[in-house]
């Protein structure tokens, strides 16, 4: 194995092989033998050669990586069971084992189709949204740290690097951590970073997704580094004509480089993705000068250190002396021009005498219209459809309100239209209506069962003879809810077409009552000293059936009420 010393055996897991490797650790595919289940052990790696203070580092980051992936509970986020330490003091993470590919190994067959990035991408962000209500930001987004499974879901990893911002900030101004191609430029600049960096990544890692290959890139990671900082990507639609324009404004807003100008929640930015319109303009978000102090830069390519460098003009070429002397020799050269003709009068009546364009986000398209034909303006509407909006209110505006344009122009709105009906009978609607209500508490239901799993194996006590938590009460609010949602569903009168799909569902909630069937049986096996492995071991095959059906599910039904 070229040196490397490879484990049989960390506590009660049994080690079947390396699976994973990074920076911060070596990953195993493991089997707990007290749970009888494979699960993935990280154990800290530590090159040789680092110092008492880098070592003491390292270990910190590994265990903020379980403080901060340990606070978080969600089906597109990985589970940790536990963090524990070996007979020599050295901790260890273990988590569920993953059956499927990074996004990395899946970008190798080349871009992907715009559908299937939207569903990654926004499965991602629902994650990001999760963690970031929970004050913790990932830091370290990218297509190796994301997983796709055979069943369909996306699961985030690694929070090796994650800030836990509900605790003392522990990375300080200055130091530069996360992967160079995806790093937002406030991390760049080793700036603390908030929630909007993660939105930043997750822009790079769609336009990756879509394209095959990473914005910044090709170069060395100063090279890269620098134009996150000061270059903007390549538009997307350049890249590949074929590509959705809508599409490109959600990444040239997410990948903004001015973190008030992008997208303000995980949720924001996936909601315009799913939805297929272009993103609302952030607000308040035009640079009218430049920073008042001096800033840290990357220099171009070729020097290796940051420089401090005096503040630019907004804009970009020459030097701001030299853009002066143009910008002069213009004014001169164009007033020697109209004083030539006798028409300096003529140069103010031929310009186009500027307005401010009024706020119309939240008012009527009747209002919106007639507030745009008073300050001279015309109006371009688009419909969508969006959930949390009246009817015909409209929902996003360019330009933004504030912004000066000349008078005549057109300003672009998207209004609110509720979803067309079709032939779909009032039937129909109901019963549709009701099963996306029941799918989505199923769903709840089952992350819920998986916790209640993790949290019951964690509650055996060593010698497998007493639960440290009573875990009877979560398990009678599990099994009130699932009968209850299995009487709703039966007393249903589906439409013909949705028969079968209909028996499935309430399979599927079956499966759901074994499982917590078998957490009854496991914990009184535990209590009267019996063979509880077994006990737990009959919720495996339900739950194996459900995780095979419910996608398949899913599809067929979305499928199916579209038609």
């Amino acid at each position: 194995m070229g040196g490397i010393v490879v484990l049989e055996r960390i506590a009660h897991y049994r080690v079947m092989r390396e699976i994973g490797r990074g920076a911060m650790g070596r990953v195993y595919l493991a089997y707990d033998e007290r749970i009888q289940r494979q699960v993935a052990v990280k154990e800290l790696l530590l090159p040789e050669g680092l110092g008492e203070e880098e070592r003491r580092e390292a270990v910190e980051r590994f265990k903020r990586e379980a403080q901060a992936a340990g606070k978080l509970s969600h089906p597109n986020i990985v589970t940790v069971h536990s963090v524990e330490e070996d007979q020599l003091g050295n901790p260890y993470i273990v988590m569920e084992y993953l059956e499927g590919v990074t996004l990395g190994e899946a970008l190798r067959q080349g871009p992907l189709s715009p559908e299937r990035a939207i569903a990654i991408v926004s499965q991602v962000l629902e994650a990001l949204e999760y963690a970031h209500q929970r004050g913790v930001v990932h830091r370290d987004i990218k297509p190796d740290n994301v997983f796709l499974l055979y069943d369909g879901r996306v699961k985030v990893a690694d929070f090796g690097i994650a800030r836990v911002a509900t605790t003392s900030t522990m990375t300080q101004v200055g130091t530069v951590m996360g992967s160079p191609g995806y790093m937002s430029p406030e991390q760049v600049r080793g700036e603390i970073v908030d929630h909007r960096s993660d939105i930043f990544s997750c822009g790079v890692l769609l336009y990756e997704l879509l394209c095959g290959v990473n914005p910044f890139s090709p170069g060395d990671a100063t090279a890269v580094m620098y134009r996150v900082v000061h270059e903007d990507p390549l538009p997307l639609t350049r890249r590949d004509p074929s590509l959705p324009p809508y599409l490109e404004a959600v990444v040239a807003r997410a990948t903004a480089k001015q973190r008030e100008a992008r997208y303000q929640s995980a949720a924001e930015m996936r909601r315009d993705l799913l939805s297929g319109s272009f993103p609302r303009p952030a607000p308040g978000t035009v640079v009218v000068g430049a920073p008042a102090s001096p800033t840290v830069h990357l220099a171009p390519p070729g020097p290796a250190h940051p420089t401090v460098v005096r503040p630019q003009s907004p804009v970009a070429g020459a030097p701001p002396s030299s853009r002066r002397r143009t910008s002069l020799w213009v004014l001169v050269s164009v007033l020697a021009v109209l004083l030539a003709g006798g028409g300096i009068l003529a140069f103010f009546l031929l310009s186009s005498p500027r307005v401010q364009v009024p706020d119309l986000v939240g008012i009527s398209e009747d209002e919106a219209r007639s507030l745009l034909q008073k300050n001279g303006l015309s109006m371009e509407v688009e419909e969508v459809s969006l959930p949390g909006f009246e009817e015909g209110e409209v929902v996003s505006q360019v330009p933004a309100a504030g912004q000066k344009v000349d008078k005549g122009s057109r300003v672009r709105v998207e209004v609110h239209r509720s979803s067309p009906i079709g032939e779909m009978s009032r039937g129909d609607q109901e019963y549709i209506s009701q099963m996306d209500g029941m799918i989505a508490t199923l769903s709840g239901l089952d992350s819920r069962i998986r916790d209640t799993a993790t949290e019951i194996n964690a509650s055996i006590d060593a010698a497998g003879h007493r639960m440290k938590k009573n875990m009877r009460p979560q398990c009678d609010a599990l099994m009130g809810e699932l009968r209850s949602l299995r009487g709703k569903a039966a007393g249903l009168s589906p439409p013909a077409r949705f028969s079968s799909l209909h028996a499935q569902f309430l399979q599927l909630v079956d499966y759901c009552i074994a499982r917590v069937e078998a957490f009854y049986a496991g914990i009184a096996a535990v209590e009267s000293g019996g063979d509880y492995e077994a006990a737990f071991k009959a919720g495996v095959a339900p739950k194996d059936a459900y995780t095979t059906l419910f996608p398949s599910f899913v599809r067929e039904y979305n499928a199916l009420k579209s038609q």
